[in-house]
Formats: structure tokens, sequence, C-alpha cells
């Protein structure tokens, strides 16, 4: 009700309905022609006023992935009638689906933030494959709403306007966030077949053995792992990997899941252009590291290791994205030094975000990890740090509210505002 009257792909004009909504059948783009002050849409608000509304959808050709999802919608209002121009306001308002790179952390696992925790991006626990409900305890400070399908609890200190929802608000955090529906982290499972499919169509796809390393360390083609080495150039170096293994008395261990302090062997990198429609996808785990140059998501159907300092050329420009079948680890030789610093997007569809699972070392450097973390999480939590890192600070990436990495997975049910203004 009260739309503007459309103009097609094929300069025909449908003039909308004052009353009540019109179906439209005549493709998924179109624009307003008809001149405002003239158009038949007008929807009366019985109280003097009326408004009418222009919705201009999001254009799959733009350059710009921000731009290809943005649907802004227009309203302009005025008192009834009036031709005077100068008492019109029109209100602009975009909005994209919202997507998992919006919270800080998302989760179907239960978490809890201590009392020396300050969040500031959204967090949302959902429920297992079970449909059990997790709860979301938090006795820290919160700058961003807190949400959980069980329970929000804590003794939490609210700032900058940040509030709770759960399964007793009014509204629940499933009404707030996804049109009243359960999120299932089932859902993001198409996410690893997408990025494939893209990788195949133009970008880089690496398989699960190396022909050109055959006899890496002695051993087969088979490969462990994908190193991928990003360089401040725009560049990856990418080589092939066995995990690391030794003899002793003559039995040879090789360390799985990337516990022990050595690092696999690789052999030699290949030099690759961050590809244009930033696809990477793995059949076999990945390590990643280095300056990230460009807009980049890394599939794996395995699982995905921090290898040492990851970054970005330029923050707000450049956003890398890290999805895993299984869990996202950093590696106890990823730290070399006091302090590691890291920033993505992250999804782990079947595990948590940890370090070595079986490091009882010192816990003395720093992690800095910057970006969003969307877990299904373990047996032990969803985020695990304490017994690599004595110090851990997780900083929600804001750019990530404009830059999503490529094929991210968005909530099918949902939209986040990301401008709203008077423009006239």
């Amino acid at each position: 009700k009260g739309e503007a009257t459309r103009t097609d792909s094929g300069n025909v004009t449908h003039a909308s309905s004052n009353s009540s909504d019109v179906a439209w059948s005549s493709g998924s783009t179109w624009t307003y022609k008809t001149p405002p002050a003239g158009d038949t849409g007008w929807y009366d608000l019985g109280n003097g006023y009326e408004y009418l509304l222009q919705v201009i959808p999001p254009n799959s050709g733009l350059q710009q992935t921000q731009a290809q999802v943005i649907t802004r919608i227009d309203v302009i209002g005025r008192p009834k009638g009036s031709a005077d121009q100068s008492t019109w306001r029109t209100l602009e308002t975009m909005i994209r689906p919202s997507s998992l790179t919006d919270f800080q952390t998302f989760t179907a696992t239960s978490v809890t933030y201590n009392s020396a925790a300050t969040t500031t991006g959204p967090i949302f626990v959902g429920e297992d494959k079970n449909g059990s409900p997790g709860t979301l305890t938090h006795d820290g400070t919160a700058k961003a709403n807190l949400y959980s399908e069980g329970t929000v609890g804590g003794a939490t200190t609210y700032t900058n306007g940040a509030k709770k929802y759960d399964k007793n608000s009014n509204p629940t955090a499933l009404c707030k966030l996804n049109n009243c529906n359960p999120v299932q982290f089932s859902s993001f499972q198409s996410t690893i077949t997408t990025v494939s499919g893209a990788a195949a169509a133009g970008g880089i796809t690496l398989g699960a053995k190396d022909n050109s390393n055959a006899g890496l360390s002695g051993q087969s083609y088979n490969v462990d792992a994908w190193k991928l080495a990003f360089q401040a150039n725009g560049t990856i170096l990418i080589s092939s990997c066995k995990l690391y293994s030794q003899k002793v008395n003559n039995v040879t261990t090789t360390w799985q899941d990337y516990d022990g302090s050595n690092a696999p062997v690789c052999g030699t990198a290949t030099s690759y252009n961050v590809p244009s429609n930033g696809a990477i996808s793995s059949a076999a785990d990945v390590l990643v590291s280095g300056v990230v140059k460009g807009k980049v998501t890394v599939a794996s159907s395995g699982d995905v290791v921090f290898g040492g300092d990851t970054t970005y050329n330029v923050n707000g420009t450049d956003v890398l994205g890290l999805e895993a079948q299984g869990t996202i680890y950093v590696a106890q030789w990823a730290v070399t030094g006091a302090t590691l610093n890291l920033w993505a997007a992250e999804l782990a569809l079947n595990g948590p975000f940890e370090a070595d699972p079986v490091y009882n070392g010192s816990a003395t450097a720093t992690m800095n990890f910057n970006g969003s973390t969307a877990v299904y999480g373990g047996s032990n939590g969803a985020i695990i740090f304490s017994n690599l890192f004595a110090h851990r600070n997780y900083i929600y990436d804001n750019n990530l509210k404009f830059l999503q990495p490529p094929y991210w997975p968005t909530l099918g049910n949902a939209f986040t505002v990301l401008v709203q203004r008077e423009v006239g």
C-alpha cells in the first residue's frame, strides 16, 4: 500500500494501489519514473497526512559486494494533497540481509564472559543440533546487545544503549533477530558449497593431493594442509604441507590437530593473485597467515589454522573470511613473540575457535583477535584460549557492518538497517 508507480524493465508502468498490496510479476528490477506530485499511489493516513513509498531493489551488477545486496526505501510524507514541496519530507533507509558478521560472537554453545570482559559487538547464543537452546552468561561490560534463544544472565553492565533479549523478553531474541524463527547452524552448511562453486568458476581450488610436491618429506602425494601466506601486494604464496612427524625409538609419531611445537613441513610455494571473485576452496586443512590485500573467503572441508599474525593491508578496505567444516585453531607454533594479532571473520560449522587443545605449557603471550566469530562450539565451549594466552582481547571489527567477506552466510528472515536519514 502507498507505493509509487513502478516502471518495469520493458518501460511499462504499473500503478500501485493506495488501499491494498499489489502482486508483482515483472522481474527483479524496476524504476520510478512517474513524478511523485502526480502519482496515484499516495496512502492517506486519515490524520491530514499521506505518504508515498519507493523501494529500490539490490543491483547484482554493481562492483562493490556490499552495494549488490542493499535495498533502499524512500518514504515521502506530506500534508494530504499538498503541492507545496517545501512541506514534504523524505526519509531514506538502506537495509541489507543480516549477516553473521553483524555479531561479535554467534554460537550454538552456551557462552560465559567473566567480570573482566568487555564485549563491543552483539553476542548471540542459539540452539544445538538437538534443538536445545544455549545460555549466555555475561558478568562484564556489554557495549552491544546480548541475545540468547535460552536465557541471558549475569551481573552485566550495559553501556551505549545495549540491551538483553532472550526467551523471556518482549520481543524475544528470535523475534528481534530472525522473524521469531529458530537459528540452526545446519542452515549455514551450504556456504562451503557456495564458495567451492565460486572457486571453480574463477577462484582458486586446492585439492587433496599435490603432484608437484610428490614425496614431500618422503611421504605420499596426499596433502595434510595447504599453507596460504598472504602478501601485502595482493598475492598469496600457497604450498602443500604434511603434518610434522618424527621417529622416537623407531616409532613414527605424527601430531594431529596441530598440537605440538613443530609446524607442518611445507613444500615450495607458488604465487597466486587474490582471485577477483574472492573465492578459495580447499579439500584439506588450511594454514593462514600474512597481510591480506583484497576481499577473500577461504573455505576448508577440514579445519582452518592460524599459523601466525594475520592482518589487513588497509582496515576497512580489505577483508578475510575463514570457513571450516570442522574447527578453527590457533597453533602454538604460531606464537613467535609476545603478541599474536589476528583479523578475520570466521565460521566453524562443527567445532570451536580454540588454541592448541593439548598445550599445557606457560600461558604468557597476548592474543588480539579483531573480527567476528561464528562457531558451533565443542564439548568444552565455543572459544577456548586460556591455556595458551595469558591475555585475550576479542574485539568486534566494526568495518564488518559495511564490508562482509564474499559469499558470507546471512540470516534469511532478518535485515540490518545500515543508514536512515532525512534527505528532503
